[in-house]
């Protein structure tokens, strides 16, 4: 069956953060196991259900796993991309002390019409601090215009910054997408489709 755009893109965009093909064989062979048991004539119900939920929980461990470690390549990503964009430019005192009040000055700036006004400041008074905290909050404002101006005065941020949104894993709901292992129908509810997975723990031991 083929995979719809939006799965396409995912897997393109998560590929660099974890293996993707460890994903979708997880997901590939826990298909075929499921319809294997439900297919198997010398099982009861109760037995099917039992290795339904024993298969369940292998392969959702394992998924889990590699959805961790996605997690925590993602977010050393996202730390070092930030560093290098709203960061200090320096590790000594000095500079360091100049971008945590540059810090504190940026998270006052009201609205885009102020932001305009201290980016052209910094930009014209060469306050690196201040042009990266702007950065900061013009990002997490989305002001455009602010944006614009960081750019003349710190040529190569949009570039940065590009790089910086495209890591993946802001989206819950697409990240349980891709990491997704089917319940087998024996524990969705007829009544809401929803899993039971009280239902599955108690199957698994049995």
């Amino acid at each position: 069956m083929a995979e719809t755009p939006t799965t396409d893109r995912l897997a393109r965009e998560y590929a660099p953060y974890v293996n993707m093909g460890a994903v979708k064989g997880i997901q590939a062979a826990h298909a075929e196991t499921v319809t294997t048991i439900e297919r198997d004539t010398r099982l009861t119900d109760d037995g099917k259900r039992s290795e339904l939920a024993r298969a369940y929980l292998e392969n959702k461990a394992s998924m889990d796993r590699l959805r961790a470690g996605f997690e925590a390549e993602t977010d050393r990503a996202t730390i070092t991309a930030g560093r290098r964009l709203f960061g200090p430019g320096a590790t000594d005192p000095a500079t360091q002390l100049a971008h945590r009040d540059a810090l504190d000055r940026a998270e006052k700036v009201a609205d885009e019409q102020e932001g305009l006004t201290q980016i052209n400041r910094a930009r014209f008074s060469g306050d690196e601090s201040m042009v990266r905290a702007l950065t900061m909050q013009a990002h997490r404002k989305g002001w455009k215009s602010v944006l614009s101006e960081v750019e003349k005065a710190a040529p190569g941020t949009a570039a940065k910054l590009d790089q910086y949104n495209s890591i993946p894993g802001k989206d819950k709901k697409a990240v349980d997408l891709m990491f997704a292992v089917r319940v087998p129908r024996a524990f969705l509810s007829r009544a809401d489709g929803m899993p039971n997975y009280s239902d599955i723990h108690k199957w698994a031991q049995k």
